[in-house]
């Protein structure tokens, strides 16, 4: 019954919840479950045992779908990477813990309902707390975001003022899952907001902890390394293996124009100093980039300096990057095809002289030159153009509100911009035309 090809064990055994509290398969896919009363599954509106959550609607669907060798559409992210030839979150997770055999498929009934749900995964992004407010990110993401949004007017009055509200993590609802989804979690992944902020998650690491589960668990964490708890090693020390992505897209001024604000010599110290806790923690460590319009024609830069930070490390060289779908305008096919074409040969080219990549490299390589050729993709000629407008336009706010400018940072993509006030700077002469707007698409 089951097909390898569209094997996974998300919608079996893993919960993700958002920072919104709403309840999703994993992080990439789509589709939300509802509850008895007909909302989105969130434990911000509702009490939500293992049972309802696993054994919804959707979730029977899904993994129906996935038995029988069906491409469900609310996995589209991981069947396009995997089209292109990358890893997706899917084969990943899968090879990392060697879950590719069929035991939840045999525990399946017809109608996909599984008897004794437990939930092995948690991933679990616990609220918007974050000190910074990184170009690609929102208020629902980050409490810093909050006052500039509000500012620019790019978000529901009525949603900003929930974000400010106490958390759905404090409340009666999720306390109670939680205590219960602990006693059969085999790996805990902690997103934000900026998780290391965030005091609660500590103690579900010491209920792990006492319950003398840690040593047959993992821990992982996406984090900005703008700082790491003196006592955090002690918590750590506990679990079977401590996996940490830390987020990072450009090196120098790139990376505190995007990462705001962030500085790089914080982050730089902060790494230096996980590197030497490596020797006192078993833990994975790998860098985490994006893929979109402000990062793309400066990937090689990035590609060079943490090949060479790493190197000798025994850590892999080559940083896992992620797309960027959402914001839209920040979808890196808007770029104009010259751009586009540029960076992909000169990324291809350096991988191509790298010789001596482990296996773990080769697959990070082989997921990077999928997001390349996922970028390739055209777009109907009429919405790249409004996309990259608004790419322009809103870029130019951040700019104004934040004191900085793209001329500064990121200066190859202004000729290709729309002539916005005074925003280009000085020594750059704006091109307008079709060609300029719409070269990354098609008509």
């Amino acid at each position: 019954m089951w097909d390898s090809k569209t094997s996974c064990t998300r919608p079996f055994t893993g919960l993700s919840v958002r920072t919104d509290g709403k309840v999703k398969v994993c992080c990439d896919n789509n589709e939300s479950a509802l509850d008895a009363s007909g909302q989105i599954q969130s434990f911000r509106n509702s009490k939500l045992s293992a049972n309802e959550i696993i054994n919804s609607n959707m979730r029977k669907k899904l993994r129906l779908a996935l038995a029988s060798g069906i491409e469900d559409p609310g996995c589209s992210k991981c069947w396009e990477l995997e089209e292109k030839g990358g890893e997706s979150l899917r084969i990943g997770w899968q090879d990392r813990f060697n879950s590719r055999d069929n035991s939840e498929a045999m525990a399946m009934q017809p109608d996909g309902t599984i008897e004794k749900p437990n939930i092995e995964l948690l991933e679990l992004s616990l609220g918007n707390l974050c000190n910074f407010k990184c170009r690609m990110c929102s208020a629902q993401s980050s409490t810093t975001w909050i006052r500039e949004a509000e500012h620019h007017g790019w978000e529901n009055p009525a949603i900003l003022q929930s974000l400010k509200e106490k958390s759905w993590v404090e409340g009666e609802n999720f306390q109670e899952f939680i205590s219960s989804a602990l006693g059969t979690a085999k790996h805990l992944n902690f997103y934000g907001g900026e998780p290391l902020l965030i005091k609660k998650h500590y103690e579900y690491l010491k209920i792990c902890i006492d319950k003398g589960q840690a040593a047959n668990m993992t821990v992982a964490y996406a984090t900005n390394l703008s700082h790491i708890p003196d006592d955090i090693l002690e918590y750590w020390r506990h679990f079977k293996k401590v996996y940490l992505t830390v987020s990072c897209d450009g090196i120098g001024s790139h990376y505190e124009y995007i990462r705001y604000p962030g500085r790089w010599d914080v982050f730089s110290r902060n790494l230096d100093k996980l590197l030497k806790l490596q020797q006192e923690v078993p833990f994975e460590f790998s860098l985490g980039g994006t893929i979109q319009v402000l990062t793309v024609t400066r990937l090689l830069d990035m590609l060079k300096w943490y090949y060479a930070k790493m190197t000798g490390t025994g850590l892999s060289r080559i940083p896992f990057y992620g797309y960027v779908h959402t914001p839209n305008w920040l979808d890196p096919r808007i770029l104009p095809q010259q751009l586009k074409d540029e960076a992909e040969q000169k990324v291809l080219q350096y991988l191509d002289t790298l010789l001596d990549l482990s296996e773990t490299e080769q697959v990070m390589a082989g997921l990077l030159k999928g997001q390349l050729a996922l970028m390739q993709e055209p777009l109907p000629l009429r919405r790249g153009q409004v996309l990259w407008s608004m790419f322009a336009s809103r870029n130019e706010k951040m700019d104004r509100y934040r004191s900085q400018k793209l001329a500064d940072h990121v200066p190859e993509i202004v000729p290709y911009l729309p002539k916005l006030s005074s925003y280009l700077g000085t020594g750059v002469r704006p091109e307008t035309n079709k060609q300029a707007l719409g070269i990354g698409v098609k008509g």
